[in-house]
C-alpha cells in the first residue's frame, strides 16, 4: 500500500488496465522488443512500464515475455564466475614393458620383450635372450 503523498501522486499517473486487455502484448513488445525498449531485460522493461501502466500480474507477464524473447536469450550476458587459471594435466602413462620368459630357444633367443605404446595404440615384440 502506498503511504506517501508522492506515492499517491504516482498512482494517479497510472493507467490501470484489466488483465484481459488485448493490447498488453503490444505494450510488452513496444517497451521491450522495439528500438525504444532495446531488449533491456526484465527489470528495465518493468520499470518503464510501471511509469505509465499497471495491471494485475504485470511483473510475471514481463518475466514471461522476456524469457520468450529470442533476441534477449541469444544476447544474454554470462553471470558465472570466471573459471580461473588452467591447471596442467598429469602426465599420462603412455606405455609399459613386459617380458615373456621361459620359452624354448629359437635363433638364440628365449625371451620376448613386449612394448605397449598406448599413445599411438601399438605393440612392439622383440625377441631377445635372457641373461642371468
Amino acid at each position: 500500500m502506498l503511504k506517501s503523498a508522492q506515492g499517491m501522486e504516482d498512482m494517479r499517473k497510472w493507467k490501470v488496465l484489466p488483465k484481459s486487455y488485448t493490447t498488453i502484448p503490444v505494450l510488452l513488445t513496444e517497451f521491450q522488443a522495439s528500438p525504444l525498449g532495446g531488449h533491456s531485460g526484465v527489470t528495465a522493461t518493468y520499470k518503464r512500464l510501471t511509469m505509465t501502466f499497471y495491471w494485475n500480474g504485470m511483473k510475471q507477464d514481463v518475466e514471461k515475455f522476456v524469457a520468450a524473447c529470442q533476441v534477449c536469450q541469444q544476447n544474454k550476458s554470462q553471470t558465472l564466475k570466471l573459471a580461473g587459471l588452467l591447471q596442467p594435466l598429469p602426465k599420462p602413462c603412455v606405455g609399459n614393458i613386459d617380458f615373456i620368459v621361459g620359452l624354448p630357444k629359437a635363433k638364440g633367443a628365449d625371451t620376448i620383450m613386449v612394448i605397449v605404446d598406448r599413445l599411438i595404440s601399438s605393440v612392439c615384440l622383440i625377441h631377445t635372450q635372457l641373461r642371468g
